[in-house]
């Protein structure tokens, strides 16, 4: 968008960038602020907690004079809300264009890292506003439980209208 600033500040933009502007400004449609709610989002989740390991006798194992940990599964339900504070929405959209410069030399180097930054980023993203409700959740212990289908789904859900709103 091509914009001119005089040396008193004042910003002026071409026709076209004037258009862009108005359009901006008309998607964010007046809302009655009182219907605005969040929502609680259910995700069903196969968990992990770690363990001391036992043998059959019910005695703990000790390997190399450590005591031997393991996963313990187990199902449970996490309710999220579906709130994407301003200052996360900022942050992704700044994080946004470098992703889309590291995804791009991901796709032309058929050689380079076998992990595309764009699901990292994604998984990221769902991170920051999972933790609103969980705030004791890490990147590594999401990305662990959390299956591809929901995580991209959660995605969408989070930040699917926003982009919508601002025509990303």
């Amino acid at each position: 968008m091509p914009m001119n600033v005089s040396q008193n500040g004042d910003i002026t933009l071409d026709e076209a960038g004037q258009q862009q502007a108005a359009s901006f400004f008309e998607s964010l449609e007046a809302v009655n602020l009182d219907e605005v709610t969040t929502t609680t989002i259910r995700v069903g989740l196969r968990d992990f907690r770690i363990v001391q390991d036992i043998d059959d006798e019910g005695n703990y194992i000790i390997e190399n004079g450590q005591k031997k940990m393991r996963r313990e599964f187990y199902n449970r339900t996490a309710l999220i809300q579906n709130y994407v504070p301003m200052l996360v929405l900022n942050q992704m959209m700044a994080a946004r264009k470098r992703v889309l410069r590291l995804r791009q030399e991901y796709i032309n180097d058929p050689q380079g890292e076998n992990v595309d930054p764009m699901l990292n980023w994604m998984l990221e993203q769902v991170l920051v506003v999972w933790q609103v409700s969980e705030p004791d959740m890490t990147l590594e212990h999401l990305g662990t439980i959390l299956p591809f289908e929901k995580m991209s789904r959660l995605f969408t859900l989070f930040f699917g209208h926003l982009f919508q709103t601002m025509r990303i």
